[in-house]
């Protein structure tokens, strides 16, 4: 008995249907066996290592750079820390996001870290804070990817 391979694009599932006569056919009799398919490690993870992450609460602004292929965060500042705090108005607002976003990129230069990828949320748009951070971080002297 002939099995034509259906691999679906948007799923990790490879199908095989029994052929009869040169068409599909679906029917109860047969066994439709299913394999997991092992999917290739992402080849942008060792394009693209280092990835800024943002979080931000209703009090604080938190931004860290991780690289990827180790897991590790490289860098990393909030508006939590102590000496911040005392030295901005606030610790949520805008102008907090644009102060964490220089300071974040002063560390990523003094560690020898070029560029980074940005990782927005499903819900963070590029307005507000986030803008904020970004371009701050892009007029530290760090390239993003």
């Amino acid at each position: 008995m002939l099995y034509l391979f259906h691999y679906h694009a948007y799923s990790k599932w490879i199908v095989l249907f029994p052929l009869i006569r040169g068409k599909t056919t679906i029917c109860a009799r047969f066994l439709y066996v299913i394999i997991l398919v092992a999917r290739p490690r992402a080849i942008t993870k060792y394009l693209k290592p280092y990835v800024l992450k943002m979080h931000f609460t209703n009090k604080f602004v938190n931004v860290q750079v991780i690289h990827t292929p180790t897991a590790t965060v490289t860098a990393s500042a909030s508006s939590q820390e102590k000496v911040l705090r005392e030295c901005m108005e606030t610790t949520r607002d805008v102008a907090a996001a644009a102060k964490i976003g220089k300071i974040l990129a002063e560390c990523l230069l003094i560690n020898n870290i070029p560029a980074v990828t940005v990782h927005l949320k499903r819900e963070q748009r590029y307005h507000g804070k986030v803008k904020a951070v970004i371009d701050s971080v892009r007029e530290g002297g760090v390239k993003l990817i």
